[in-house]
This record gives structure tokens, sequence and C-alpha cells, in this order.
């Protein structure tokens, strides 16, 4: 109960100065994403969204592993989101707003760069966030939904809540927020193993194997 009511805090903290920050800035939106502008065709839709997760999950990936390699900013910045190490869905939000607004950047890189090249409508670019939200709550949700519930968990390259979960636990690896294929290709996937290996049963203490381990106790409070 105590994590529920801190995260439900942290996310009420961060949609107080979102929510005014957009409002603020909706001359602006309307400037970038104007009405009148055609959305993606639908057929391609689903291929545009991709490429968007891409340049959003590099991004990601880059300011995510900064804030866990450089110790300053892991204890004024990220620690607070895991103090959650079993994540649930109010987790996906409870960020330090500095985070947030991490997030929002690598978020608006696709959208901002398609408008830019052919126009896109300010719904088109709600739906885009709506759809990229839905992702962090699934990720975060804790639970393994199984297909079609999990649409980003079939897709190939996308590692799903396991992937994310995994990074609560172990407080390092897998640093991408969706494709986890970033991590592969950059040697920080976690691998996860039963001790003893794969024949060992199911309640067996696990063996993390990462290529680079932490470079210092993740888990102290005085740093």
């Amino acid at each position: 109960r105590q994590d529920v009511a801190a995260a439900k805090r942290m996310v009420v903290l961060n949609f107080a100065w979102l929510l005014p920050a957009v409002l603020a800035a909706s001359p602006l939106l309307r400037l970038l994403f104007p009405s009148d502008a055609q959305p993606p065709p639908l057929a391609s839709a689903p291929f545009t969204a991709l490429a968007w997760f891409v340049l959003h999950d590099l991004s990601f990936y880059c300011y995510h592993r900064t804030l866990h390699e450089v110790p300053w900013l892991y204890a004024s910045v990220h620690k607070p989101h895991h103090k959650f190490t079993a994540p649930f869905a109010w987790t996906s939000h409870a960020v330090h707003p500095a985070e947030m607004a991490l997030q929002a950047a690598g978020a608006m890189a696709g959208p901002l760069l398609w408008a830019r090249l052919y126009g896109l409508p300010v719904r088109a670019w709600w739906c885009w966030l709506a759809l990229v939200q839905a992702q962090g709550v699934m990720d975060h949700s804790g639970y393994d939904l199984p297909a079609p519930l999990d649409c980003f968990g079939m897709l190939p390259g996308f590692g799903g809540t396991r992937f994310h979960d995994d990074h609560h636990r172990y407080f390092t690896g897998n640093y991408a927020a969706a494709l986890s294929l970033i991590d592969d290709l950059m040697g920080t996937r976690l691998r996860v193993e039963p001790r003893g290996g794969a024949g060992a049963g199911r309640g067996a203490s696990a063996v993390v194997r990462a290529v680079e381990p932490a470079r210092w106790d993740w888990k102290r409070d005085d740093f």
C-alpha cells in the first residue's frame, strides 16, 4: 500500500506540471502539427509508428543508461523510480520530473521529423502519445499478458513486460524501453537463468548474466 501511495504521489506531481505545460505549448503545437495536415496513410501507419518507436527507444536507451552509469544522476534523478523493485501500472509515470521531460523529448523525435517532412495533424500526434503511454503502462504492469492482449510483446525485437521487470529487479541492464534488440546489440541484455541451468525447478534462485557488472551497490541509500 505504501508503494502504491508513493507512486500515486509521484504521478500527481508529474501531471501537475505536465498538463499546464502542454496547455502553455498549445500555440506551438498548432504550428508544428496543423489540423489540416494529412496523417500517415492507414496502410503504412504501423510501420511509421515502428520507426518512431525506434527513435524513441534509442533516445530512451541513451539517457536511461546514462542515468544508471553516472552516480550523482542516478542518486538525484533516477533512483526514486527504482524504489519500486516490483513494478505495477502506476510506476510507469512515477519518475522524477527531469526524467519525464527526457521521455517527452524522445517521444517527440519521430512525430517532429515526420511533420517536418510530410506534415502531421495534431490528432495523429495525440494518438502516438497514447500509444507510447500504453506501452509504458504495460511494461510496468507486472503481468506478462498473452497475445493479443500484449500487442507489443508479440512483435519481434520487443522485450515485453518481463524484460523491464528484470531491469527493476536487478538494477542494471535492459536499458531500452521496449526494443530489447537495442540491448542485444549493445551487449547490455540481462540473461536470467535458474541456478543450476535450464533444468532447474521453477522456484530456483536466479543467476544474472550481463556484459557489464554494476559499478557500485545499486541498492545502497548513502550515495
